[in-house]
């Protein structure tokens, strides 16, 4: 720190230098980038052979402690253990014969994640008009998410092709 005050480089300047650094190091983890393209595209940063040598091989020599660290700190969702379903067709009496409006009801026992305990498994009953309600509200989500999908995707395929 000594040095880099004498040299006149401020705090916030150390902190961005931190922050790039970090950003390449991620990446070029995160990419499976080769000691030579990172090597190559530090150079095209503009950061001297020495540091960039440097740089290049201790990410290779920690790629794979790394790659480990960034997983577990990945942010990950649960995923559904198991999923039942039943639908119930309550006979409001024995002997009329009628049959009452049909309920709906799930079991769903999702997975925990790394070393937490499991989710509690959820229990949801709903008549079938609750259950029409419910499948109309989860087709209009699925559709705004696959155009935010597609519209990421657009974006992402136009910014690769200015560069």
């Amino acid at each position: 720190m000594k040095h880099l005050n004498s040299a006149g480089i401020n705090p916030s300047e150390i902190r961005s230098a931190l922050a790039v650094l970090r950003f390449i190091i991620i990446n070029a983890v995160r990419f499976s980038c080769s000691e030579e393209v990172l090597l190559d595209e530090l150079q095209q940063l503009g950061v001297p052979i020495e540091h960039s040598k440097v740089i290049s091989k201790e990410v290779e020599k920690n790629r794979d402690f790394l790659a480990e660290y960034l997983t577990s700190k990945t942010f990950h969702l649960p995923t559904l253990e198991r999923f039942d379903y039943r639908v119930d067709l309550p006979v409001l009496c024995n002997s009329s014969r009628q049959v009452g409006f049909p309920i709906v009801s799930f079991e769903m026992q999702p997975s925990a994640i790394g070393e937490e305990a499991p989710f509690p498994t959820a229990k949801i009953s709903m008549s079938s008009s609750m259950f029409a309600s419910l499948m109309t509200e989860m087709e209009k989500a699925s559709k705004i998410l696959d155009q935010v999908d597609s519209s990421n995707a657009s974006s992402s395929s136009s910014s690769s092709t200015l560069e």
